[in-house]
């Protein structure tokens, strides 16, 4: 069934390889930090997997989304993305639903999928997979540890052994539980395309990680380059999405 329009736009993709899980980078990372407090008209969603990688490295999978729909525009979900920013840990966890479809991808990956149910749409936050939730004056950052999950990290191991060879498209949803909430409105949709993740993951210097504002990075790096710390650089690596539909 075809959907609305997603209410948010992919921004970039970075992968960072980092020994430690990367919780709240919106905080933490002082590029995406600046980045997002130099444009505070505008809505950001920060969407983090955080998963096994090698040699005991942890891959964090940064997906910047920004929201393009005008406040206004579609008083429904307005009502239920202002609930999700501002209501509990509980109410965003058993609302942000993802859905997953692999459009190219070998046996070894497809396999995985359909011998643990198959694509289709599910709310990670309902005891699924640990979610670490961060909300700041104009971003919702969502922290997902893939390594909280057997099943998960099976999965997803599949897809990195095997990612020159996948087409994968994700989409973000709030669910809609009430007649008033429907139809869903779609937050993002994005596509990974047979990336290299040697060419693109940075190994990240944790160093430069903190806390607090750094006030020397304040007001820096705030073109498409957002995500890069200033160590290095590498290409991004997924591209927005037209929306297809959304259950």
């Amino acid at each position: 069934v075809p959907a609305s329009p997603s209410a948010f736009a992919l921004h970039q993709a970075r992968l960072f390889k980092t020994v430690n899980p990367l919780y709240n980078a919106a905080e933490k990372l002082p590029s995406l930090r600046a980045f997002i407090e130099a444009h505070p008209r505008h809505f950001f969603i920060v969407y983090n997997r955080i998963v096994p990688y090698k040699s005991g490295t942890i891959m964090n999978v940064i997906s910047l989304l920004v929201r393009k729909l005008p406040k206004g525009d579609d008083p429904a979900f307005d009502r239920l993305f202002d609930e999700f920013v501002t209501g509990t840990e509980e109410f965003r966890n058993t609302r942000l639903k993802h859905l997953c479809s692999m459009r190219v991808a070998p046996s070894a990956v497809t396999g995985a999928i359909w011998l643990m149910g198959g694509e289709k749409p599910v709310i990670i936050g309902k005891g699924y997979i640990e979610q670490k939730q961060y909300v700041g004056n104009n971003f919702v950052e969502i922290d997902v540890d893939v390594s909280t999950s057997r099943t998960a990290k099976m999965i997803v191991g599949k897809v990195i052994d095997n990612v020159t060879s996948v087409v994968m498209e994700e989409m973000l949803v709030l669910e809609g539980q009430s007649p008033d909430e429907l139809p869903e409105r779609p937050l993002a949709a994005w596509r990974w395309l047979q990336i290299n993740v040697d060419s693109c993951i940075i190994d990240l210097d944790e160093s430069i990680l903190s806390e607090g504002p750094s006030p020397e990075m304040l007001g820096r790096q705030t073109s498409s380059e957002a995500l890069l710390p200033a160590a290095g650089a590498a290409p991004a690596v997924a591209s927005p999405r037209p929306t297809t539909g959304a259950s």
